[in-house]
This record gives structure tokens, sequence and C-alpha cells, in this order.
């Protein structure tokens, strides 16, 4: 389940170089937004305990609907082999599991379990961010190319 990327190409007079790169993972990947998406549901009908010491649930639902909307925008693009639904969902994504690391790195101090959860949500927003960061990579370069591509008028 390897995907061939072309990752940069230049055309200078009638030379081309082309570099070409080997994605896999596609099957995990959307494993792990499924799993993000049932996280979101599971979040906001049972709200975890970190957010039963806030005055309101609303947390909860916004950190969940987040989840549910970016991961699905992830799974969408991956599952069709497309990069812009993970372009759009990741920084959802992103911004729910960075959220909910802040609410656990401040409640952490009245619970080892919570900071244990902390680390891990905080790994996962890194994670998160460096595969944002080749999907964007990827999406230059995909305009660039079909701002390239004979009879496009307009830059990429």
């Amino acid at each position: 389940n390897v995907q061939t990327v072309v990752l940069r190409y230049q055309c200078r007079g009638d030379q081309m170089t082309v570099i070409v790169g080997r994605e896999g993972g596609r099957l995990l990947r959307a494993g792990i937004y499924f799993l993000i998406v049932v996280t979101g549901l599971w979040s906001t009908i049972w709200p975890p305990l970190t957010f039963a010491g806030t005055s309101n649930q609303i947390f909860a639902v916004i950190y969940g609907t987040a989840l549910v909307i970016g991961g699905t925008a992830c799974l969408w693009g991956t599952g069709c082999g497309r990069w812009d639904g993970e372009l759009v969902g990741l920084p959802v994504t992103i911004a729910a599991f960075a959220g909910y690391s802040v609410i656990l790195c401040v409640a952490a101090s009245s619970s080892l379990t919570r900071g244990t959860a902390a680390g891990v949500a905080i790994i996962a927003t890194g994670m998160l961010a460096d595969r944002w960061r080749g999907v964007r990579i990827i999406a230059q370069l995909a305009r660039e190319a079909a701002a390239d591509e004979p009879g496009n008028v307009g830059t990429a």
C-alpha cells in the first residue's frame, strides 16, 4: 500500500528533473483518523473527567466536535487518496488536541494519570503537526504542477 508521490520537479528548457518519493501507511492513517472520529464522538457523549471540573461542559462538546470534523475530513482524504482532506482536517484536529493538552497540563497536578495523558496528547499533537507539514508540501507542489500545465493561467 505504497503511493508514489512527486516531491519536486524542475523544468529548464527541454530538460526535466523529477524527484519521486514513496508514501506508505495509508491504511494506518485511515485507522488513526477513524479512531480520532470515534474519540470525538465518545468525548461528546461521555465527556472526560478532565472537563468535570469546568463550570461548563461546552469544552467537551467543542473538543469532540472538532475531532469529529477534522478526523472525518482526514479520513475522507486518506480514503480517496487525496491530500486536500488532510490539508483541511489536520489543523482542526491539531487545534483540538493542543487545546486538550493545555487543559490536561493545567489539571495534571491533581493526578499522575492526567499528566501521562497530557504527555500522550502533546505527542499526538506533534505527530499530527508533522503530518500536516508534509501534506502542505505535497499541496504546494500539486499547485505548482497545476500552474505549470499547458493552458493554465495564473499562479499557484
